[in-house]
């Protein structure tokens, strides 16, 4: 959490008012500093007045959308017909009129940094979070950034590699890597962040650990999504390749293992000559191994002479990456599924296919198409108007009725022109008490009527019915509006 007095940025352009306001902002126990975009001062928010945004506003909004946390700008109009809404949608957080008052402008401060707080809070329970997962996995952990540098390692590795998680961070994973493997992962490491989907996700490779033991081991690799960094899980599996096993133990235990799937699988050569299959492939096609090891999967699988379109086995070959399509046998769709396997040099040796039964999934994702259809359709011929809208007031969806309400004539002119440019003065000052409220965290009334007057002049009373709703997978709050003009 922030410590210390918080410091206010300042940036009027009359010099006088500057001053006055950073005495008030003084005897509420803040400090102050003015705009300096590569200065040493961290602002908790900022204090503009229309003429300095004009001048800096677009790096100063910069600065606020590059913040790890919430950071308000307050801006100040000093004419009193100014419109309020323009600067809103670029981005600034509450506005207020000259002259300012000390209790309003306390007011406002407040809530703009109570939110902060609250943002600051919820980044830090995600830190704690992300932490206790990374050291709770019970694996061997790496982040790795691009450059092959560890930013991060947790207690596992220790006991993988004898070094502790202080040693490993800063140093480059390439000084643990035996020599016979650092080519291949260097390859992968590239791989992965120029098309990590032609990048394994799993391989072996041999490490070398503190005391200068090769240690045969399992790398799973991935992106974390939107970053170039990638995390890094290392097991190592030496003793398990050095027990004294035989063959035939290993053979039956695959198979034991293969066959308790229950999805039908096989692995074809890269000829796509079927080379093994489990029991649930045995079972699907109701033919002997005999009749089917050796043979073309497309002839198995969908009784053709050559490979059907859309073939996944060919595209996955030809690609080296993992491909899927969907097919219909015998009145049953199907997800087929084929991963490319290579060998040490990385030419192809096999493919392996996994055949998934997706009817059920396909007929119940057909059901919810219809079903989102049905409320669309309701949504949009209600009688009611309905505005799907943010904690903020942005407008997600409008049905015609309210459209045809506010007198607007589409959702691109609702988009431009808030509804809130309709209310007549006293119900704008009952939004606004609504909005306050609503950004300290109180819900504010679910029931509530407002004026307005249409485009056309026409003086309209409304009811109002508001509640929380959720819109593709997010919580906004759902606005029915109800004519009860007399």
């Amino acid at each position: 959490m922030e410590d210390g007095k918080q410091i206010i940025g300042l940036a009027l352009a009359d010099p006088s008012a500057e001053k006055s306001m950073a005495a008030h902002l003084a005897r509420w126990g803040y400090e102050t500093c003015g705009f300096d975009a590569h200065g040493e001062s961290k602002p908790v928010a900022f204090i503009v007045d229309a003429a300095s945004a004009r001048k800096m506003g677009e790096r100063l909004l910069e600065i606020k959308r590059e913040a790890q946390l919430f950071l308000p700008v307050l801006i100040i109009l000093e004419k009193k017909d100014e419109p309020f809404e323009p600067w809103l949608e670029l981005g600034y957080d509450d506005f207020l009129r000259h002259p300012v008052s000390e209790e309003e402008l306390q007011t406002r401060l407040q809530v703009l940094l109570g939110i902060r707080r609250r943002s600051e809070q919820f980044s830090l329970d995600c830190e704690r979070k992300h932490r206790t997962i990374f050291e709770t996995t019970g694996a061997a952990t790496l982040i790795v950034g691009p450059d092959g540098t560890i930013q991060m390692a947790n207690r596992e590795c220790l006991q993988v590699t004898g070094y502790s998680s202080e040693e490993l961070v800063g140093t480059k994973w390439m000084g643990y890597v035996a020599p016979e493997s650092l080519p291949m992962m260097m390859k992968y490491h590239q791989l992965r962040r120029e098309d990590p989907d032609k990048a394994p996700s799993s391989y072996v490779a041999k490490f070398v650990d503190k005391a200068g033991r090769v240690r045969d081991c399992v790398i799973y690799g991935r992106i974390i999504p939107d970053t170039k960094q990638s995390v890094i899980t290392i097991v190592d599996v030496t003793e398990l390749r050095q027990k004294d096993e035989t063959i035939l133990e290993l053979g039956q235990r695959w198979q034991r293992t293969f066959d308790s799937i229950q999805n039908p699988i096989w692995i074809s050569d890269k000829d796509f000559r079927i080379i093994q299959h489990n029991a649930a492939a045995k079972k699907l096609w109701q033919r002997a191994a005999s009749e089917v090891e050796g043979r073309p999967c497309w002839e198995i699988v969908h009784g053709t002479a050559g490979p059907p379109p859309g073939c996944p086995g060919m595209s996955a070959a030809q690609s080296g990456v993992r491909k899927s399509n969907v097919f219909e046998i015998d009145g049953r769709v199907f997800e087929d599924v084929v991963d490319p396997v290579f060998d040490e040099s990385g030419c192809l040796r096999s493919l392996i296919h996994v055949l998934r039964d997706i009817t059920d999934s396909v007929r119940l994702n057909e059901n919810l198409r219809r079903a989102e259809e049905n409320f669309h359709r309701t949504l949009d011929e209600s009688p009611i108007g309905v505005r799907i809208v943010t904690l903020d007031d942005r407008t997600l969806y409008a049905n015609p009725s309210y459209l045809r309400m506010f007198g607007y004539e589409n959702l691109e002119e609702l988009s431009v022109t808030p509804p809130v440019r309709f209310y007549t003065p006293a119900s704008y000052r009952a939004y606004l008490e609504r909005q306050s409220l609503r950004l300290q965290g109180e819900p504010g009334p679910s029931e509530y009527e407002i004026e307005i007057r249409r485009k056309d002049g026409s003086l309209r009373a409304l009811k109002v019915f508001r509640r929380p709703i959720q819109w593709n997978g997010e919580q906004h709050h759902q606005i029915l509006y109800e004519d009860i003009t007399a």
